[in-house]
């Protein structure tokens, strides 16, 4: 998951849809166990899509209202659209139809997994993160393009080449040369 911190928030430049699984992992794992609203709804909230309203009005949607789970079997992607809060045409938007198609498939994964809640949250949490600010290595945007093309990580030798290149622009030595 690549991008940027800013002021108290991660802004994903690549990863949302692995972000957002974790979201509806955690969201799951609170509705399976009947964890109290407020005891996950800070957590949760703390999620927003920016670059779609109608999937931020969604996942609120989703972690306010709540989805009853009576069996493995069981449909929760036809649960939610059958719900009273749930607007029709969130149907047609990718991202939320994404989101309700994974929700089914957590579903079935995580059923009987005991304690799912806690191995998300707790103290022996299952899910860590290895985090590097780009901005703090002098590289933006221009890192992600470039690895994201064959979708692999850059050597050392690629993230030199990229510091490189960004100290020949700040620097205007292309414009100082003669060809």
């Amino acid at each position: 998951i690549y991008g940027s911190k800013k002021e108290n928030s991660f802004l994903p430049l690549d990863g949302q849809q692995r972000l957002t699984t974790l979201f509806l992992l955690h969201w799951y794992a609170a509705i399976i166990e009947s964890i109290p609203q407020e005891e996950y709804m800070p957590l949760l909230k703390k999620f927003k899509y920016e670059t779609r309203i109608s999937s931020r009005e969604f996942c609120e949607s989703l972690i306010s209202n709540p989805v009853k789970i009576t069996n493995q079997d069981q449909s929760l992607q036809n649960e939610i659209i059958n719900s009273s809060w749930f607007f029709l045409f969130w149907k047609k938007d990718p991202t939320i139809d994404a989101m309700l198609r994974m929700i089914d498939s957590i579903h079935k994964l995580f059923y009987n997994t005991e304690s799912i809640w806690t191995k998300l949250t707790g103290n022996n949490c299952l899910i860590d993160f290895y985090h590097v600010n780009l901005e703090d290595i002098g590289l933006t945007d221009d890192l992600y393009i470039k690895m994201n093309a064959r979708g692999k990580l850059l050597s050392s030798f690629e993230n030199f080449k990229a510091i490189f290149e960004k100290h020949i622009n700040d620097n205007n030595w292309e414009n100082s040369t003669e060809h």
